[in-house]
C-alpha cells in the first residue's frame, strides 16, 4: 500500500468514526468544559495554559491532545468561549501535500455530499466541517464545529 492509499484510508476511518449519530464530535459535546473535555479523552488530552497567540476565531484553545485514526496520529485542539467547547481542530502530521488536500477533500464530500462555500454540513451530527490548508507553510487542518442556525434578515 504506498502512502497515498495510507493516508486515504487514515482519513476514511476518521470520517467513519465520527458518526453523524451524535450531535458532537468523537467523545465531545458542545459546550463542555475543558476539564470535562479532558475527562471525557481517557487520557489523549490535556489542559494547557491559554496562549492569545494559539486563539481560533477569538475561542481560548486550551486542551491539547492526539487523535489516532488508523495509522495517523493527529494533533487535536479544543477551543472555548467562556470555557464551553466550541472548535475541535484536527491538525496533519507532518509535511502535507496536494495529494493529502485532495484525499481529505474527496473523502469529506463522499461522507457530506459538496461543500457550500467551502463547508461541508453533517445535519444528522449537527457538525460543520471546514478544511483549513495552507500548504505552503506546512498546515493542514480539519475543524469540527457545531452547526449554527441564524434568524437571517
Amino acid at each position: 500500500m504506498n502512502l497515498v492509499s495510507l493516508v486515504f484510508l487514515t482519513i476514511a476511518i476518521t470520517l467513519t468514526l465520527c458518526s453523524s449519530a451524535q450531535a458532537d464530535w468523537q467523545y465531545t459535546t458542545w459546550g463542555m468544559s475543558p476539564e470535562q473535555m479532558v475527562e471525557a479523552s481517557k487520557g489523549s488530552a490535556i489542559i494547557v495554559p491559554a496562549d492569545p497567540q494559539q486563539s481560533r476565531y477569538g475561542f481560548d484553545c486550551v486542551v491539547k491532545g492526539s487523535y489516532q485514526s488508523g495509522y495517523t496520529a493527529f494533533s487535536l485542539t479544543g477551543c472555548f468561549d467562556n470555557q464551553h467547547l466550541k472548535v475541535i481542530v484536527l491538525t496533519f502530521p507532518g509535511q502535507p501535500s496536494s495529494a493529502d488536500l485532495d484525499d481529505i477533500v474527496s473523502a469529506l464530500s463522499a461522507k457530506y455530499g459538496s461543500p457550500v462555500d467551502g463547508v461541508w454540513t453533517d445535519q444528522n451530527g449537527g457538525n460543520q466541517i471546514h478544511v483549513n490548508c495552507m500548504l505552503s507553510i506546512g498546515v493542514l487542518e480539519i475543524l469540527y464545529m457545531p452547526l449554527t442556525t441564524g434568524s437571517g434578515l
